[in-house]
């Protein structure tokens, strides 16, 4: 419990009790052995306080037009103490998840980066945001959704057609359409280029436009942090490490796809 506490997020929002995680760390010995208690004995009882399983729902505007729902974020907030339970479950349930989960299972697992899924084609799916499904025809294309809406609700998920775009690749500019396409009923909006896994795809296959992108999202990072690197108590040693942490992370993310001719 010790060890829950410690990892617990500060300057976070509080659920619907109030208490804060600085609370808890900075309580006192009776307030955590209480605590102790209190956990050991649901542990036991396998039954939670019912003030645990309420959460309050917070919707956070991401970008776009605000007066459509799709541009929202829900974050559920939830009381510290139940934190504290579930991450005590959560390090018994990792042993045990490490062996039954698939190696195509990335993105939250420690030391396997959803990068690493871009060059992967996937043949398992159990649960998804981003998927990429690529062709050589519209008739293998209309077969390849056919399957993936059959295959995802045999798991209980639903294909959201209005989040499905269209890109059309080719070298020559006269097959690069941007048309809508029409499957199985559905017509999916046709589009020049897309954000897949963080990265900006085009229909020409050009990576120009990407690393525009993110040169532009490392001067953001450079200008939201300039008061540390014109902060003359910091070392120029940190600024570089600074630098190195902040900036180049964001500009080197996706590099790894990129297609680096000898003028780029």
């Amino acid at each position: 419990m010790e060890k829950a506490i410690c990892n617990l997020k500060t300057n976070k929002a509080a659920g619907e009790d109030n208490i804060t995680a600085e609370l808890i760390k900075n309580a006192s010995c009776e307030l955590k052995e209480r605590l102790h208690v209190l956990i050991c004995k649901i542990w036991r009882d396998e039954k939670m306080p019912d003030d645990w399983k309420v959460g309050l729902i917070v919707s956070l505007f991401k970008k776009g037009n605000k007066m459509r729902c799709e541009n929202y974020r829900g974050i559920t907030l939830l009381n510290v103490a139940y934190k504290i339970l579930s991450s005590i479950i959560l390090e018994q349930l990792k042993e045990y998840s490490e062996k039954i989960l698939g190696e195509y299972q990335y993105g939250f697992r420690p030391r396997r980066r959803t990068m690493d899924q871009t060059f992967v084609r996937l043949t398992q799916i159990c649960g998804y945001a981003d998927i990429l499904v690529i062709a050589r025809n519209l008739s293998a294309l209309e077969a390849l959704c056919t399957e993936l809406g059959r295959e995802a609700g045999r798991v209980g998920l639903e294909v959201s057609p209005n989040k499905i775009k269209y890109m059309g690749f080719s070298a020559s500019p006269s097959w690069r359409s941007v048309k809508g396409v029409s499957i199985n009923g559905v017509t999916y909006e046709g589009v020049a280029e897309l954000i897949y896994l963080g990265m900006l795809i085009s229909n020409d296959n050009s990576v120009e436009k990407e690393i525009q992108k993110r040169i532009l999202a490392g001067n953001r990072t450079y200008f939201a942090a300039i008061s540390l690197f014109r902060n003359r108590l910091l070392s120029r040693a940190n600024k570089i490490l600074l630098c190195k942490t902040l900036i180049r992370l964001v500009v080197s993310y996706g590099a790894e796809a990129w297609t680096i001719t000898k003028k780029r």
